[in-house]
């Protein structure tokens, strides 16, 4: 007999949420709810840039647009692209902050991802 586990963690993978019975396929209901103080950047919409340009700027806000509670220095990098301003904080009480990303006049015409992430 096959055994699969399945096991839920919360986002530190530290915390173990919920996890499958070995012998039956059942697990302790689940729900999932959106977090209010997650960041959405350009509004979920794709940042396109012509390669040798800048973009536009790029707003970061949170998720229901409401006020930041703390205050959160984010860094981003990707090879081939600049962000204007490297390090950047988005302060106690502000709605939104914005940034714009340079692309490398040598870049393939590709689809690129880049990741932001949150310094102390």
């Amino acid at each position: 007999m096959n055994v699969m586990l399945i096991q839920v963690f919360d986002s530190t993978y530290e915390t173990l949420i919920t996890r499958n019975f070995y012998l039956t396929s059942h697990m302790i209901p689940v729900s999932f709810s959106n977090q209010k103080n997650y960041l959405k950047v350009n509004n979920d919409q794709i940042i396109t840039i012509t390669k040798g340009t800048y973009s536009n700027s790029i707003p970061i806000e949170t998720l229901d647009k409401s006020r930041f509670t703390a205050n959160i220095q984010i860094e981003a990098d990707n090879v081939g692209f600049t962000f204007q301003p490297e390090h950047f904080v988005i302060y106690l009480g502000d709605y939104h902050t914005n940034f714009r990303i340079g692309a490398d006049k040598n870049l393939l015409e590709k689809i690129y991802s880049f990741n932001l992430r949150k310094t102390e």
